[in-house]
């Protein structure tokens, strides 16, 4: 599937956009991270006779603070929201919806502008503007208008914006102090389009009541939903499961026409639209001063976590990502069995704690095989009979593998130095080193075995 013909032009200053938007309002289309527009055209979905490319214009491209929130340029990249400190400080349910828009390859290219021009249903941005009460600043060569979003989206793929004007800003302010988000969605594999997605804002009162409550729906409707009727409901209610069913309710009879195809029924997403509804809320009301939200990359894999601050890392792998091959046995750093790797390094992961993990990658035992196959390392254990009952297995296991990432030829002695911080109550530690010896020797392409009988 190939594009149509069409005429190109790549203005650098929005000026220049303008006058060109102007000169061929009838046949122009702007073309930004071009991640769904470009899919349509190979399609002949969409056959626009010319394209105004504005990824030149980098004065669009930007993250500010902005009236406790943030302003952004319309030619911010997900991938740079999604990894902007500023964003994850003030409005984290913005870099957490930007990480479920489709996979690396594609937030590295779409941008936050172009989702929001393009007002696709079941994108996530628009339905998260709608619950951050943003807006957003469109320009002509007129002037300039700025349009809230409850009054941008007026359909299926269809906003306010004029052939002629160019949305160039998005403008979300800050929450207050007690205040929430969350954004939660369910799709048959990760970056897919989502089934139903739901963001939530909660804001509490001094009596813990609720003051504020805001939600944003996607993939439920031609257009991002925002349930009012079920907003109302929660303000004044104490916050819990009583008033989460509530609101999933309201959320349920507001949807008049969710979409139906081969992907879910109408009635799927409605149901779909009732139970990440109470998830957000619930989320979002977790993050308090008790809970905090972090994003931590595990085994290559990315999660989203709402832990207590006093949380040890260990204790999220175990009980949160269901990684139980990190074990824990002293609590206070001597056995070594609960060594993991932080962005490279070993760790007790029984002495960190779960939010200093946020932002960084961790690996655990369970990242060593990759498709099936053992790694070289755990091979040699079991071929050296280098684990008993295996316990303190993981914990050796990712010692020997940063000692070999550093030092992949090591001495006997430089073994037992890297691994004299671990403790193993059964084997002895003479099979222990002979399988680092020979995992090191078959990762090097070596045939050989190591000799055992060397000196305990």
């Amino acid at each position: 599937m190939k594009p149509p013909k069409f005429r190109y032009f790549a203005p650098q200053s929005v000026e220049e956009a303008l006058a060109l938007l102007v000169e061929h309002a009838d046949e122009a289309r702007v073309l930004a991270g071009g991640q769904s527009l470009v899919p349509l055209m190979n399609m002949r979905l969409a056959h626009p006779d010319m394209l105004v490319d504005i990824n030149g214009i980098s004065e669009l491209a930007y993250v500010r603070p902005w009236d406790g929130g943030l302003a952004l340029g319309a030619m911010t990249r997900d991938a740079t929201l999604e990894r902007d400190t500023t964003a994850a400080a003030r409005l984290p349910l913005l870099v957490e919806a930007a990480h479920c828009v489709g996979h690396p390859a594609i937030r590295n290219r779409s941008t936050v502008g172009g989702s929001i021009a393009h007002a696709d249903p079941a994108a996530e941005l628009p339905a998260v503007m709608l619950a951050l009460n943003a807006a957003f600043e469109v320009r002509s060569r007129s002037g300039s208008r700025t349009i809230s979003a409850q009054d941008f989206f007026k359909g299926y793929l269809s906003t306010d914006l004029k052939a002629s004007e160019l949305l160039t800003e998005l403008r979300v302010p800050g929450l207050p102090s007690r205040a929430g988000s969350a954004f939660v969605e369910f799709s048959r594999r990760e970056g897919d389009y989502a089934l139903a997605g739901v963001a939530a804002v909660i804001t509490l009162d001094e009596d813990g009541t609720i003051a504020d409550a805001r939600l944003g729906l996607c993939s439920v409707g031609p257009a991002p939903v925002r349930p009012q009727a079920a907003e109302a409901l929660l303000r004044g209610q104490h916050p819990g499961d009583e008033a989460w069913d509530a609101a999933a309710t309201a959320v349920i009879t507001g949807l008049d026409n969710p979409p139906s195809d081969i992907h879910g029924s109408a009635d799927y997403r409605r149901h779909l639209a009732s139970v990440l509804t109470k998830q957000a809320l619930a989320s979002a009301m977790m993050q308090d001063e008790d809970f905090v939200t972090i994003r931590l990359t595990v085994n290559g894999g990315t999660h989203r976590l709402v832990v207590e601050p006093r949380r040890l890392l260990a204790d999220a792998l175990r009980e949160d990502l269901g990684l139980t091959g990190t074990n824990l046995g002293c609590e206070h750093g001597v056995c070594g069995s609960c060594t993991v790797l932080v962005d490279g390094q070993s760790v007790r992961s029984c002495l960190m704690f779960a939010v200093q993990a946020n932002g960084h990658e961790v690996m655990t035992v369970e990242g060593l095989a990759r498709g099936g196959e053992l790694h070289p390392l755990q091979q040699a254990f079991w071929e050296k009979q280098g684990l008993q009952c295996g316990f303190c297995t993981p914990g050796f296991l990712m010692t020997a593998y940063e000692l070999l990432q550093h030092n992949p030829h090591p001495s006997e002695e430089e073994i037992r130095s890297a691994l004299s911080g671990n403790i193993c109550r059964c084997t002895g530690y003479q099979q222990i080193v002979e399988a680092v010896q020979s995992a090191s020797q078959a990762i090097a392409g070596a045939s050989a075995t190591v000799p055992s009988g060397t000196g305990a």
